[in-house]
């Protein structure tokens, strides 16, 4: 629909320079022919006249006219908020996103504006398009502040747990690296980027592509839950290297 209207625009352009060029060509013929030369020169003013006041009537009004009315529905689409939006505002949800890869497109711009960032998650491994040592290092360097939650029992425990300990051994900057370890249901994938609130629901048989992830803000209700919910989590939790000394500990009591 906005091709057609281009395309019929430029035509009504064309069409008013179409009438412009004729008249001055009337007028410049009139000064050539002396027979009818005043009616021709009339003739060529008036289509002169006819062209430029339509070049400006296109452009004045009908192009400004539409980016106005189109400015207008904008405005009316930002003001009229479905029942379902109002409700979610309310309990302060801010945004909902898709899935956790259109958290991932923005993440690395929110991290850049941030001062410290906790992550609460089965295993905070990332998409195989990035490298996460290496952004997490250029991070800590830049002053950012991480915070880990890892679920002990996560199959992936080991592996991330040696991710992120070399991570931290690289770290040259100012940021600093806290991991912590829990044994409950994470129950929710979260990121706490200063005062926003990401989060996710972990069900099961459904993969964090097909999973909403939600954004809050402070002064929000769900902000102060899930804000509430973290820290708790974070308090009951064990530093890594407290956990990995009991953890050895029982081991060498059941050998």
């Amino acid at each position: 629909m906005r091709e057609n209207r281009k395309i019929e625009r430029h035509f009504l352009y064309w069409v008013c320079a179409a009438i412009t060029i004729l008249g001055i060509c009337l007028i410049v013929l009139s000064f050539n022919i002396p027979i009818f030369s005043s009616e021709i020169r009339s003739i060529g003013t008036t289509l002169c006249s006819i062209g430029i006041i339509g070049f400006i009537f296109q452009y004045y009004f009908h192009t400004s006219l539409e980016s106005r009315l189109e400015e207008t529905v904008r405005l009316l689409e930002g003001s009229i908020k479905p029942e379902v939006a109002i409700e979610a505002e309310r309990v302060g949800i801010k945004r909902i996103l898709l899935d956790r890869y259109e958290f991932d497109k923005i993440r690395l711009d929110l991290y850049n504006k941030a001062n410290t960032v906790s992550w609460m998650s089965i295993a905070p491994s990332l998409p195989a398009q990035y490298n996460m040592g290496e952004e997490l290092v250029k991070f800590l360097e830049r002053g950012i502040n991480f915070r880990f939650l890892l679920r002990a029992d996560d199959r992936d425990f080991q592996a991330t747990v040696a991710r992120l300990a070399k991570i931290k051994n690289d770290n040259k900057g100012p940021g600093e690296v806290e991991i912590r370890c829990y044994n409950e249901e994470p129950t929710w994938y979260i990121q706490i980027i200063d005062d926003t609130i990401y989060a996710q629901p972990y069900l099961h048989d459904v993969s964090a592509a097909k999973t909403p992830l939600f954004k809050m803000e402070k002064g929000g209700d769900c902000y102060e839950y899930f804000l509430r919910h973290f820290e708790s989590v974070w308090n009951n939790a064990k530093p890594i290297d407290e956990f990995l000394r009991v953890e050895k500990k029982l081991e060498g009591v059941e050998n």
